[in-house]
């Protein structure tokens, strides 16, 4: 057997091994991937529906609690929403032919046994698969009952099984590709193949980051540039998936949470205010109220975040100065730096063009680094911000720039980013401060991808975080 042959053989078993191994770790890490955002879908609307039951609980105010919960389980995928309370007496329940039961069932006495939120996962007498998700409602270190939600499994399944037919489509073509290539490759590229082997394996095991360099334009390099793809494509697409659950589930929240939380909590702050004109000279009222007023507003401040992550504000195009955007930003932060012993640095490069941006929107992410870079700084420490132009930031597929583009760093010498919280960093909800909604960056995250633009973070524990932002420029000088 010569050897094209022996190299047709070789080649096409050896890739097909290694597609089913890409394929099998691709479709499992895709599973896990989706199931962990329907429980995290879950967990959410149960956190939140706990934190609305407290005062359900202690004023029986049904008739709030009904629509609330009427509003959470018009989500197709929701089939139950309960509210039981330490005993597991049914306090609320989407069939109100369940209200004033006693649940002793195994799911429920977990729920009630528990401290935390959990997941379980159960079949319906119809076959249905579900996962019931559990959180304790608690109030002043007490723990006043338990809210569960049940979770179908049928639209998780069906994105399943789409993204699996996808891959196979993918890994056949792959395999295919190998095989024309294969008929036609000689001695001379033993070590391009042994390089692609090498990268595959990486993918196999579930590294979709793995670079793959293109060397050549010969068959070598179509199949090089198709694992390429691949892996890059299934890395957007697992990354677009998780985004657009996140935002369809707090989309189809936002409007409920905006109505049932945020009038009740002005209603309340009004008649704090009223209470400490009224009562000015009572040290003990106006101490209250006071509390009263700041935790509203604290409330007031993580739906605003959570609105505006779910329903995001189309920017207004016009041609700005990042410098001078930077600048506006800085006065508004001034008194903050100086009252916490901050150290400014600017480095502004000159002349630099414009960019297509909304400056209001520029400048809000402008300030939540600032702020987190204040924060990350208690005891003070260097502020660093420069500008600059760069030509190869965002570089196309061939490795060349179309455009230049304009790059803003914000450097600290703070306390640094863990290496396990770096890369979640840009996630929704993500936060280790012990105040904050974890959206800041999220939204950031959005606003800079709204411009074309993308968002990095280098960082390591204990040595300070540096921020770049890089955005295309537009045209003119600054």
């Amino acid at each position: 057997m010569n050897l094209p042959s022996r190299l047709f053989i070789s080649v096409t078993a050896l890739i097909t091994l290694i597609m089913l191994g890409v394929v099998f770790s691709v479709l499992t890490r895709e599973r896990e991937i989706i199931e962990e955002e329907v429980r995290k879908k879950g967990h959410t609307i149960a956190k939140l529906l706990a934190m609305s039951s407290i005062n359900f609980l202690l004023t029986n105010d049904y008739s709030t609690m009904k629509r609330f919960t009427e509003t959470i389980a018009t989500d197709e995928d929701i089939k139950y929403v309960m509210v039981l309370d330490p005993s597991g007496l049914v306090k609320m329940h989407t069939d109100v032919d369940m209200i004033g039961e006693f649940l002793t069932d195994q799911l429920s006495i977990n729920s009630l046994a528990s401290t935390e939120n959990i997941h379980q996962g159960y079949r319906t007498g119809e076959k249905e698969a579900l996962y019931d998700i559990s959180e304790p409602i608690i109030a002043s270190d007490k723990i006043m009952g338990v809210v569960r939600i049940g979770i179908s499994t049928k639209k998780m399944n069906l994105e399943i099984a789409k993204a699996r037919n996808q891959i196979l489509f993918m890994g056949v073509l792959t395999v295919l590709v190998g095989m024309v290539g294969s008929l036609l490759l000689g001695r001379s590229i033993s070590r391009p193949i042994k390089n692609l082997v090498k990268s595959a394996r990486a993918i196999s095991q579930g590294d979709l980051d793995v670079k793959l360099e293109v060397t050549s334009k010969d068959e070598v390099g179509v199949l090089t540039a198709a694992f390429r793809d691949m892996a890059e494509a299934l890395k957007r697409n697992i990354d677009a998936l998780i985004r657009a659950e996140q935002l369809m589930t707090m989309g189809k929240m936002a409007a409920g949470l905006a109505h049932e939380i945020k009038n009740p909590l002005e209603a309340i702050k009004g008649s704090a205010v009223y209470l400490e004109g009224k009562y000015a000279q009572d040290k003990t009222i106006t101490k209250f109220t006071r509390i009263i007023k700041d935790e509203i507003h604290a409330v007031v401040e993580l739906i605003d975040d959570y609105l505006q992550y779910a329903r995001p504000t189309n920017p207004r195009f016009a041609s700005k100065d990042m410098n001078a955007a930077i600048e506006e930003t800085l006065k508004l932060a001034e008194n903050l730096i100086e009252q916490n012993h901050i150290d400014l640095h600017k480095g502004l490069a000159p002349g630099l063009p414009f960019v297509l941006a909304d400056a209001i929107q520029m400048k809000q992410v402008f300030m939540n680094l600032i702020l987190n870079a204040i924060e990350a700084m208690p005891a003070g420490g260097t502020l660093s911000i420069r500008t600059y132009l760069d030509r190869a930031s965002m570089s196309d597929q061939n490795g060349t720039s179309n455009s230049s583009n304009i790059v803003i760093e914000f450097s600290d010498t703070g306390k640094g980013i863990r290496g396990e919280h770096l890369e979640k960093i840009f996630d929704p909800f993500h936060t280790t401060k012990e105040k904050g909604s974890g959206l800041g960056l999220s939204i950031s995250q959005g606003i800079i991808e709204r411009h074309n633009g993308r968002i990095f973070v280098n960082s390591q524990e204990g040595e300070g975080s540096v921020f770049r932002i890089v955005v295309p420029a537009h045209g003119g000088i600054g």
